[in-house]
């Protein structure tokens, strides 16, 4: 036989469940419409590749064709690898070279000036115009990243890129948010 106080537990848990539901309900909604109002969008990474190696991998569109890029927010350039460069390339394309710079790690094994050239790149709704060291002696870094990856990685953006580009990177839900 179900007495008063059953009734009066049952409906004490009743209304206890939907305070702590709305609660959370809340919570959720004010995090949602906070990622609406901060971010235009994220772009995935490649799950894949992450799993594989810890490296966030991220397609991107140069020269009208799809190719993957490391992220380095923690490296001070962007960097595309030569060979790979020469071969997405068609006869009648040109390189914009902007000048010589320096670079120190990522494989490379010498201090030595190398060309510095300005290409346009593309994900999800924008598109970018970036300067890029075209790095030859990190043929084999790359390929290891590469190989590791599962997909052949043309090149290196970095924290100058993602400061222009306002990318957030989420390691927790692997995306990049696109700040507005």
């Amino acid at each position: 036989m179900i007495t008063v106080t059953t009734i009066g537990l049952i409906v004490w848990s009743i209304i206890v469940l939907g305070i702590i539901g709305a609660g959370f309900w809340g919570i959720y909604s004010s995090i949602k419409n906070s990622l609406k109002n901060d971010y235009k969008y994220c772009i995935n990474l490649h799950k894949v590749g992450f799993e594989k190696t810890n490296y966030p991998i991220i397609k991107m569109k140069i020269r009208n064709k799809y190719k993957y890029f490391l992220l380095d927010s923690g490296a001070n350039i962007n960097a595309l690898s030569k060979d790979v460069l020469t071969s997405i390339m068609k006869k009648e394309d040109s390189l914009k070279i902007v000048g010589n710079g320096q670079v120190l790690g990522i494989g490379a094994t010498e201090d030595v000036a190398i060309p510095v050239i300005e290409e346009t790149i593309s994900v999800g709704r924008d598109k970018f115009i970036e300067e890029f060291r075209v790095i030859d002696n990190w043929e084999a870094t790359r390929k290891a990243m590469s190989k590791a990856a599962g997909v052949e990685i043309v090149g290196l953006l970095g924290a100058e890129f993602f400061q222009r580009a306002k990318w957030v990177l989420d390691f927790e839900s692997l995306v990049v948010w696109v700040k507005k």
